[in-house]
Order: C-alpha cells, then sequence, then structure tokens
C-alpha cells in the first residue's frame, strides 16, 4: 500500500511537472516552445545507431532506384549515372563507420533530400510531395538535431532556386511558380520550416507525455525494485536473527559439547550453507570433527565419513589449517583450484559434488582458538556465499565457542566434583562375615552438576555394623566437599558407639556450626549380628524399605527435619529385627523423585523392582536402579544400598578380611550357624576357642594384616563337623620366647586336627563327631 501510494504520487508530480495542457502566461508557453525545439543536442548513441541504420538501408534503395527511375523516363545512361551519383557519394559518406556522427548525419540528410530532389526532377515536377516527406522524416522522425533541420531548409531553398532558374518545369508544375522561381522556393523553404517546426512540436509534445509516464513508471518500477530488495533483506535479516537466536538457544539448553557442536552443524543446513563442518582442537592436540550435509546426503553416508576424515594440521595449503592457525575468517566466493576444494570437503568432491563456495570462522574463547566452523554451498543447490554472509558466520563462530568453552569448563568442574566424590565414596564395601551388601552410584544425566549422595557401611567396636546413607542438598564441588566431611565425621562419632539418634544430633550441630547454605538428610542405624537388633534414626532421609518374609514395609518411624534445617531438633530411633533372609534398601531421592512423576508412584516403582529383583544382593542393588529407572535420565545422583544378613545352611563358606577387628562378628556368624545346625551351647564355645585361634594365627602368621584375605569353610552333615581355616603364608618354626600355645589349644577342644602346608599356603582343618550335636 505504501509503495502504491508514494508511486501515485511521483505521479501526479510528473503529470503537473511536465504536461503542457495546463494553462500558463505568454512567457510561460514561449518557454514551452522553446524547450519543445530542439536544442542541438545529440541522441544518445544507441537510439542514433538505431536511426541512421534505417536511413542508410532508404538511401542505398535510392542509389539503386534513381538510375532505375531515369532510364525508366527515357534519359540517357550518363545523365541516370549523374542522377545516381547525387545520391550514392553522401550514402557513401553516411555509411563510412571511422567518420563522426555530426559528419554521416549531415551526409545522410543531404542524401535523402538529394533522392528526393532527383525523384522530383526526373518525374518534371510530378511528384513534388515526395520531397516533402522525406523533409519531415529527415529532420522530424529521425535524428532531431538542428543541422539536419538547417540543411534541408538550405537544400529547398537553393535545390529550388536554382534549379526553378535553369529548367523550372523540372521543378514545378504549376505557372505562378515557374515565373518567379525564387519567390516559390523560399515559399516551399518557409513551408518546409513550419512543417518541420509543427512535426518537432508535435514529437516534443508526444516525447514530453511518453517521458513523464515513462519517467513515472520507471519511478514507480525502481520504487517497487528497492522495496522489493528491502523487503528481501529484512526477511533475510529476519532469516539470520530466527537462525541466530535458535543457535544460541540450543547452546545454552545443554552442556553437553558433543551436542551442542552437531545441533549448530545441522542447525545451519540448510538454512545458511548445504555443508557444514566444525573441527575442534580437543585438550589433547587431536582433531575432532562434526559433519551436517543437505540433501544431496539422503542416507547420511557423506556426512558420517565426513566425520571420520582426520584433519592434516601440517597441510599449510588447507584454508582450515589456516584459520585454526591464524583465527582470521577466509570468504571463497569461488573455489580456487579443485585441490584445495578436495582438501576441504575430500568426501564429497570424491562422491562427484562440486563445493564451490566457503566461509570458515573460528571458534574462539578466551584463551585461544578452540577450532573452526566452515560453511560450503554446492553447485547443485544453485546459490552461492558471499562476504555479506561473514557478519553472521562469523557471530555464530563466536557463540559456538563461548559455547564450547563453558561447557568444557562445566565438564572439567563436574569431573572433579564427581572424582571428589567417588574418593569419598567407598571404593568396595567390606566384607563383613554374616552380612551381603551391595550397592550402586549413578551420577545425575548431562548437564547436571554432581549432588551429595553417599553411603558407608563399616565394622564397629564390639562386633556390630554400622549403616549410612545421606544426601546434601545442593550441587557441584560444595555439595560433594559437605558430603564428605559429614561421612567422615559420622565414622568417627560411630566408633565411639553412641546410638544413632545421638549420631545425628552430632552431625546436625556440625552442619550448623558450619555456616554452610547447605542442607543434608541422612539415615542411620546399627546391626547387632548377635540378636538381629536394627536400630535406626532418620534425619528427613527418604524411608528405607524393609523386605521380609512376612511382607515388605517403608520404614516412616523416627524421621526427624534435615540436618541443619532448624536450631532444635529432637532425633528419634526405632528398632526392628533385620534377621536371616530379610533385606534392607536404603536409597536417595534421585531414584523416587522426579519432576514429572508423583512420590508414591516413584515408591510403587522401587517396591515392584524389588519383588522382581534377583536374589543375589549385589545384582539386586543394580536391578533396582535400572528397573525403576528405567529409560528416564534422572536430573539428580542415585544411590541405592542394599544390605542382608547371611542365610545359614549346612555349609558357609567365608572370604575374611585379615583384620583381627573381624574376629568379633565371625564369632558371632559362626555361633548363629552353629546353633542353626544343632550344636549345643557347651560345644559351641570350644569350637568357637578353637576356631578363634586358627583365624588369629592366619592373619597374625598367614596375610598381610589389614589387606590380605583368609578363607573360612564349615561344613555339618551326617553327624560330622568341620571347619577348615586357609591362609595364603607359611609357618615357621616357633622361637624358644614364643608362647605357640595356639596348636595346642586347638588339639584340647577339637576331636581331630589337620595341619597342611604347601608352598600356596596353610590350611588347619578341624572336626568333631556327633558328640556335639544336641
Amino acid at each position: 500500500m505504501n509503495s502504491l501510494i508514494m508511486a501515485l504520487k511521483v505521479d501526479a508530480v510528473a503529470s503537473s511537472d511536465e504536461s503542457p495542457f495546463i494553462p500558463r502566461g505568454i512567457g510561460g508557453q514561449l518557454t514551452d516552445l522553446r524547450s519543445m525545439l530542439p536544442k542541438g543536442q545529440m541522441l544518445p548513441a544507441r537510439t542514433w545507431e538505431a536511426r541512421h541504420r534505417g536511413i542508410l538501408v532508404l538511401l542505398w534503395f535510392h542509389v539503386v532506384l534513381v538510375p532505375i527511375f531515369a532510364t525508366v523516363r527515357g534519359f540517357s545512361v550518363l545523365h541516370a549515372v549523374l542522377e545516381g551519383s547525387a545520391v550514392g557519394i553522401p550514402a557513401a559518406i553516411a555509411t563510412a563507420p571511422r567518420l563522426g556522427r555530426r559528419l554521416r548525419t549531415v551526409a545522410a540528410s543531404i542524401g535523402i533530400l538529394s533522392a528526393s530532389g532527383v525523384l522530383v526532377h526526373l518525374s518534371g515536377g510530378l511528384i513534388e510531395m515526395h520531397f516533402h516527406f522525406f523533409v519531415m522524416v529527415t529532420v522530424v522522425a529521425l535524428y532531431q538535431d538542428w543541422i539536419p533541420f538547417l540543411v534541408a531548409i538550405g537544400y529547398v531553398l537553393v535545390h529550388h532556386g536554382l534549379v526553378g532558374v535553369i529548367d523550372p518545369r523540372s521543378v514545378f508544375n504549376h505557372q505562378a511558380a515557374i515565373d518567379k522561381p525564387w519567390t516559390w522556393a523560399g515559399i516551399h523553404a518557409f513551408f518546409i520550416a513550419g512543417i518541420s517546426v509543427v512535426c518537432l512540436v508535435t514529437w516534443r509534445l508526444n516525447e514530453s507525455l511518453l517521458s513523464s509516464r515513462t519517467r513515472a513508471e520507471k519511478e514507480r518500477a525502481e520504487l517497487y525494485e528497492s522495496e522489493k530488495v528491502a523487503r528481501g533483506q529484512a526477511e533475510r535479516a529476519q532469516q539470520r536473527l530466527t537462525l541466530l537466536a535458535e543457535a544460541s538457544q540450543r547452546m545454552i539448553s545443554s552442556l553437553d559439547s558433543n551436542k551442542t557442536l552437531q545441533d549448530v552443524a545441522e542447525l545451519t543446513v540448510p538454512a545458511l550453507a548445504d555443508i557444514c563442518l566444525v573441527d575442534v582442537i580437543e585438550e589433547d592436540s587431536t582433531i575432532r570433527r562434526w559433519a551436517a550435509v543437505d540433501g544431496i546426503d539422503r542416507n547420511g553416508a557423506i556426512a558420517g565419513s565426513m566425520r571420520d576424515e582426520a584433519l592434516d594440521l601440517s597441510d599449510s595449503m588447507n584454508p582450515i589449517v589456516e584459520v585454526l592457525r591464524t583465527g582470521v575468517s577466509r570468504v571463497m566466493e569461488e573455489m580456487p583450484t579443485p585441490e584445495i576444494a578436495h582438501a576441504l570437503v575430500g568426501v564429497v568432491a570424491s562422491a562427484g559434488v562440486v563445493p564451490t563456495s566457503a566461509i570458515i570462522v573460528p571458534l574462539e574463547g578466551h584463551k585461544g582458538i578452540l577450532g573452526s566452523i566452515s560453511f560450503f554451498t554446492v553447485a547443485e543447490s544453485g546459490r552461492a556465499l558471499e562476504p555479506e554472509d561473514l557478519p553472521l558466520a562469523s557471530e555464530l563462530g563466536r557463540r559456538a565457542g563461548t559455547a564450547l568453552e563453558n561447557s568444557r569448563l562445566y565438564a572439567r568442574e563436574r569431573t572433579v566434583a564427581e572424582t571428589l566424590q567417588r574418593s569419598l565414596l567407598p571404593v568396595h564395601l567390606p566384607e563383613i562375615p554374616g552380612l551381603e551388601s551391595g550397592a550402586r552410584y549413578l551420577p545425575g544425566g548431562p548437564g547436571v552438576e554432581v549432588g551429595g549422595d553417599w553411603y558407608d557401611v563399616f565394622l564397629l567396636p564390639g562386633g556390630s555394623v554400622g549403616i549410612a546413607m545421606g544426601d546434601v542438598m545442593g550441587r557441584g564441588i560444595p555439595a560433594a566437599s559437605l558430603m564428605g566431611q559429614l561421612r567422615n565425621a559420622l565414622r568417627a562419632f560411630a566408633y565411639d558407639n553412641l546410638p544413632p539418634a545421638e549420631i545425628l544430633q552430632k552431625l546436625h550441630r556440625l552442619v550448623q556450626a558450619d555456616e554452610s547454605e547447605y542442607l543434608a538428610t541422612a539415615v542411620y542405624a546399627t546391626w547387632d549380628p548377635d540378636d538381629g537388633t536394627l536400630r535406626m534414626a532418620n534425619a528427613a532421609h527418604p524411608p528405607p524399605l524393609l523386605v521380609t518374609g512376612s511382607g515388605n514395609r517403608f520404614v516412616k518411624e523416627a524421621t526427624s527435619a534435615p540436618l541443619g534445617a532448624i536450631p532444635h531438633i529432637t532425633f528419634e530411633e526405632t528398632a526392628f529385627a533385620l534377621i536371616e533372609g530379610d533385606t534392607l534398601i536404603l536409597y536417595t531421592d534421585g531414584l523416587v523423585e522426579d519432576r514429572n512423576t508423583a512420590l508414591d508412584a516413584g515408591l510403587g516403582h522401587l517396591m515392584k523392582a524389588v519383588e522382581s529383583g534377583p536374589s543375589n544382593v549385589d545384582q539386586l542393588s543394580g536391578w533396582i536402579v535400572s528397573e525403576t529407572l528405567r529409560d528416564r535420565v534422572t536430573d539428580d545422583d542415585v544411590a541405592v544400598l542394599v544390605i542382608r544378613p547371611s542365610q545359614s545352611t549346612t555349609r558357609i563358606s567365608l572370604n575374611v578380611p585379615a583384620d583381627p577387628r573381624m574376629l568379633a562378628p565371625l564369632r558371632s556368624t559362626l555361633r548363629r550357624w552353629l546353633t542353626r545346625n544343632g550344636i549345643g551351647p557347651d560345644a559351641t564355645y570350644g569350637i568357637l576357642l578353637a576356631c578363634g585361634e586358627a583365624c588369629a594365627n592366619a592373619i597374625e602368621h598367614g596375610s598381610k594384616p589389614y589387606t590380605g584375605h583368609f578363607q573360612l569353610e564349615a561344613l555339618a552333615e551326617e553327624g560330622e563337623l568341620r571347619i577348615a581355616v586357609k591362609d595364603e603364608g607359611t609357618w615357621r618354626p616357633n622361637r624358644p620366647t614364643e608362647g605357640g600355645r595356639g596348636i595346642g589349644i586347638m588339639e584340647s577342644f577339637a576331636k581331630h586336627l589337620d595341619l597342611t602346608k604347601t608352598p600356596e599356603g596353610t590350611t588347619v582343618t578341624l572336626s568333631w563327631s556327633d558328640e556335639v550335636f544336641r
């Protein structure tokens, strides 16, 4: 609409300025009349050449026509040749290409007038009007210049006057003109001048109207074209802004550099180019490449092959290598050589696809060049990259470089935090006789900082087992650091054999004294292997799941506020039996909580996973994680700890760490096993004393303390009890000063003692007959 209004305004202005029909004063009319007459200005070269060629055709036609007409009229051959020369000589001059335009214009005008005069002469004045016709054509329709105009008037005056005196009847066909040839020559010249002026004025009027319309149409066309160009530029700018906005959104929505760079490559194709390559300098100085190709790569084979291409950094002729070294962008509106095209996109060139233009820009970070991003067009698309596309490509490279640098910084911090967290978690759970345990830890998904989930299982003085799990409500290194402090502090407090509620009270004070902005949840329990009692206190941690033969339930008793939440908290404690065959499952909230799923639904998934899980404790912990999460990518860390007292059978096999602290839980495990297999209390005392001596010798002599292991195997069936203790060392003979009473004690309480020494180790076998059974 705006363009239409502007065009109408231009048309109105042109009409008001150029139209000769608007009434004006006498002075203005004379000015208009003068402006309509020729000003001696020469026509444009192209217009003059076109009109002059038409005159030459007419001239040479008369060169042929005049002799023929003279012969038909009965003139001699010599006369006919002379008459034809009057036209032929000017025609030859007008045809000569090396002569100037004015001279050729005069020659053509004289030739036309001569042809007219000759024809009038040869006709005896019968075709006098033919002369007028050619004058008008010559002066008005052709050159529109003063030169032919004056030639026409002068030629008519001189020709009619002289020839009218010599042979009046060859020029005039009425008596008055024959009597006064010069008078009538002047009349004819005046008449020709008047006709020429009228024709010129008519031409100027038409020309004025046509020019005003043409100018208005031209201006409208120019306005339309300019508006079209402006609209195209606006649309292109909008497309570029949209591309930048979408690219920025993708860059900030993920901290995974691999996904970010591939998204950038695929986003710019085909919006900006037909092929996009992203080459990144890894921290080990190798080059990693991402690629995206437009419709020419229907099955993705070309893009996949381009990702596998190795960039040779020693190739100085490769423009990508040049940009990586200098950090200066490169624009190639056309490929310099086929070799360079092949070096840039070898796979594409080998497939017969010809790259036609390219723009290569660096990926810049705060500390230097991180890589490059290259854009290419191919001949099949029919488009080309230009210097005007460089600002957009450079901005994409700058933003991609910043995103890459941020993702690397995040990955580095995440690695540090995860390493710290894993270093504070148990490398492996301790092997405690009579207790099976398994655990799994899973960091949050991509783009999630490491949290503060932790768990621990450890042996307490006196033979009890400490079981702990916690979660610091925070992310990153600070959360992992606080997690390490809580884990170590809990162990230190637990070694004093304090009740679980009191230990949580001390941890609460520790968090408050630290003045940390983080809170923490925790659950701590102690398990007595002698009577199977588990005592537990809970600081706002998700309720543990207890699996028993009589049913499964979440232990929600004794739950208090988080550690560090409020100044004064009283933690409560609950106790329940955890006996052989029962299973206790502790977990963090990342396993059951999800922003799209209710907590009750997560707890239900956990319950179902446990009911369908394997019997092996370690396998069960992994099963719980996989079945509860399924395909869900959690935005929080996940920790799972499974505890189960070992079931007693007629045969047990224990791999016991060579740690004196293991003797107490080992005795408890053996006591329960002996009782379940019908061994009386009196016999149990002697059996435990003999086995204790064998195990103590295995720890002291047969293995490296705290790092080695020894094996205990026991069998009770068919009225016979046999216990074997095997270590990895060889016993040396006792010195006179050493006690050496262990073998004597074992012989006193066992019916049979067998001591076997081999290069691989020593085995002590103790056996009893049916008298020990009740």
